[in-house]
């Protein structure tokens, strides 16, 4: 299934709620995280190692310049919020979005006393569960994006349990804007696009959140003894079965190299050479109603699975139809801008409860390189697609 993107049914509002404290940590302080075009520290450390000239900026060169954007953007205090209030206030509003069977509780972030422990001031009987939040926010180049900035929220988080004193998870979430520039200064200086869209990246940080605490069956966990354990059933178990019921079957391929996955739902190849340009991801979904997933139609899935690609930073509006590789009227396919670079070529096809999808990765930006990898390419991905089998048991 599409594992960082589970999606419950969304029951009538309930007339209670289960409690999770948010504790946001305080940050006050918008930073700027911009990646050179053509920045690679790798090769910078090899080249200087090997006595040969660097083109590649060094670290130091990197830091003080978004040091200095970042002094830029911090100067706009009349029009930028305190960070963590603003991010506080957005994950009150954004959690019950997500899942209205959940109530936010504001813990102060006082609470927490330098050198004591995080539940020394928290009563455990009227908040056991609580995640504590370390935001950030401002301008980074987006991976596959060098060059150039678009707005960004993160969060780094702890999942606790304040009454046996135990961290259950610990994970990070990052949403970056839909529009890059490579005018860094005037994004910085000029920061409305920030502004506006900053609660809607927090909404989608804590979809991720959510997307976490529900894969690794935190909420199940919560939810067990209370009215509610039965709209979080345990996702480890629900995938776990249906992971026996198919076998993925692959073509032997002398281009492809096939990642070994202790994921029996996703699968990667890449080519032994041109990594950098081309990519190909397998993904097994199943259609389970404790999944929030049980469509009938191949088309109902799609929809859910383009919703949570825009939720995820993917341009669905720029959707377009599939001319680039074969595929024969079985397959639902398209293509979309990747937010990381390039473009992704979609297949989608329904075996029995069940969804193949395959994604094509065109990594490079340049149109032209980009035809240059398709032609390479177009005959493996062709046979790739037609000879890999889902067998449902």
């Amino acid at each position: 299934m599409l594992v960082g993107a589970l999606v419950f049914p969304v029951a009538a509002p309930a007339a209670e709620a289960l409690p999770i404290g948010l504790l946001v940590m305080p940050k006050t302080k918008y930073s700027v995280a911009v990646v050179p075009q053509g920045y690679a520290p790798e090769k910078a450390l090899i080249s200087a190692l090997a006595g040969l000239p660097v083109t590649a900026p060094m670290p130091g060169d990197v830091h003080q310049a978004n040091k200095q954007y970042a002094n830029a953007l911090n100067h706009h205090e009349n029009a930028l919020p305190p960070l963590s209030a603003r991010f506080e206030a957005a994950a009150v509003k954004a959690l019950p979005r997500v899942d209205e069977r959940l109530a936010p509780v504001v813990l102060p972030p006082d609470l927490v006393e330098w050198g004591k422990s995080v539940y020394s001031n928290i009563d455990p009987e009227k908040t056991r569960y609580f995640i504590q939040l370390f935001p950030a926010a401002g301008y980074a180049s987006a991976p596959g994006r060098q060059g150039t900035v678009a707005p960004f929220v993160a969060g780094r988080f702890e999942f606790h349990d304040a009454r046996n004193r135990k961290r259950l998870l610990k994970g990070k979430a990052t949403r970056h804007g839909p529009d890059n520039t490579d005018n860094v200064l005037y994004a910085v200086e000029t920061p409305t696009d920030l502004i506006e869209q900053f609660d809607s990246l927090v909404t989608g940080v804590i979809r991720d959140v959510h997307a976490q605490l529900t894969r690794s069956d935190i909420l199940h966990r919560v939810a067990a003894g209370t009215s509610f354990a039965g709209a979080y059933p345990s996702i480890k178990a629900t995938l776990g079965h249906h992971a026996k019921r198919f076998e993925l079957q692959r073509p032997d391929s002398k281009v492809l190299f096939y990642k070994r996955s202790d994921d029996p739902y996703e699968h990667t190849a890449v080519p032994s050479r041109f990594k950098q340009r081309f990519g190909l991801v397998t993904r097994v979904d199943v259609l389970a109603a404790e999944l929030g997933q049980a469509f009938e139609s191949l088309d109902d899935f799609v929809k859910l699975a383009l919703e949570r690609r825009a939720d995820g930073g993917w341009s669905v509006s720029e959707l377009r139809e599939n001319t680039t590789f074969d595929a024969s009227d079985a397959w639902t396919s398209y293509v979309l801008p990747n937010p990381t670079g390039g473009e992704s070529v979609f297949f989608h096809r329904k075996v029995k409860d069940f969804v193949l999808t395959h994604r094509v990765d065109l990594k490079d930006d340049d149109e032209r390189r980009r035809a240059e990898t398709v032609k390479k390419f177009n005959k493996i991905v062709t046979r790739y697609i037609r000879l890999t089998k889902l067998k449902i048991d």
